[in-house]
């Protein structure tokens, strides 16, 4: 199998395996979709991550990234259900999170949300086995302790 046929299969498998309902996220090098898996009927995030420079293969975050979610199990942390990989390109099958914490942060918050907020951060990262994790990878829930 060479590299054409990695970028194919890929392709392939997201086409096949996935549905994307809508954009909710855009950034320089990645791109998020709310998606259906059409395998299973769950909603999930598919995260879809080129290589910053074409010609060299997967781009290392993706790789660190699929890495450090696949070690990682906790309520607080979004999980990593699959990584599809094709040539310059890396394609995460995430958890679905309908609450998105930079969305809400600006909004003025009381403060018994603010602290259930902060204890599910703490939570979440005193149980990480990694401290390349990044904060978009925390799920945090509007349950008010």
């Amino acid at each position: 199998m060479d590299g054409m046929d990695v970028v194919i299969n890929a392709v392939v498998v997201i086409m096949e395996h996935f549905s994307k309902v809508k954009k909710v996220g855009e950034g320089a090098f990645a791109s998020v979709y709310k998606a259906k898996d059409l395998r299973t009927g769950e909603t999930v995030a598919l995260k879809t991550m080129y290589s910053q420079e074409t010609g060299n293969g997967l781009p290392p975050e993706a790789l660190r990234e699929a890495s450090i979610l696949r070690s990682l199990r906790h309520k607080n942390i979004v999980g990593l259900k699959e990584a599809i990989y094709g040539h310059e390109v890396v394609h995460l099958v995430l958890e679905w999170v309908a609450t998105d914490l930079y969305c809400k942060i600006y909004k003025n918050l009381p403060l018994p949300t603010i602290r259930s907020f902060m204890a599910q951060l703490l939570t979440g990262l005193a149980d990480r086995k990694s401290t390349r994790l990044n904060s978009s990878h925390l799920v945090i829930s509007y349950a008010v302790f």
